[in-house]
């Protein structure tokens, strides 16, 4: 069990605060090339989570997060190249043998997300969703102060 608890959360150190970082890092910088690593990533690791919800629910492997961590080590390191590898020889294939499918769900989300609608939802987002969020948090805390306090009681 303890394997399971210490490769699951380096998988997500290794998946997403380091990409992320690294990404932004390269964002910042004058440069191209490695914009272009962290995006190939990016689409890489989105397309292996989204195979691994589905996955996850039909069977289990053992040692699954070791082996996670690996391929994610592989996908991540520049001398390597894996997440360009996998881009290039799957991820652009699929993408081009299914296009014609994908892209008028694409073309349609895309207009949703650009309509008058969702820029008003945006608005309304933006204008009341921190207080409501700062709400939610002052009603947690209150809340975890009240159990805490019934909990001690209860000693």
């Amino acid at each position: 069990m303890f394997s399971f608890g210490l490769f699951y959360w380096l998988s997500h150190f290794l998946g997403f605060l380091y990409p992320t970082y690294a990404s932004y890092k390269a964002l910042m910088t004058p440069g191209t090339s490695d914009d272009t690593h962290w995006l190939t990533y990016w689409v890489v690791f989105s397309a292996m989570e989204t195979a691994e919800a589905v996955i996850e629910q039909l069977m289990w492997i053992p040692f699954y997060y070791e082996i996670k961590c690996l391929l994610i080590l592989w996908l991540v390191l520049p001398q390597t190249k894996g997440a360009q590898l996998v881009f290039e020889k799957f991820i652009v294939p699929f993408l081009k043998q299914y296009a014609s499918h994908i892209d008028p769900i694409f073309k349609t989300t895309d207009q949703v997300l650009n309509s008058q609608q969702m820029a008003s939802a945006a608005k309304l987002a933006q204008q009341y969703g921190p207080g409501i969020a700062a709400q939610a948090m002052q009603a947690a805390q209150a809340e975890a102060k009240r159990l805490a306090a019934a909990q001690s009681q209860a000693r």
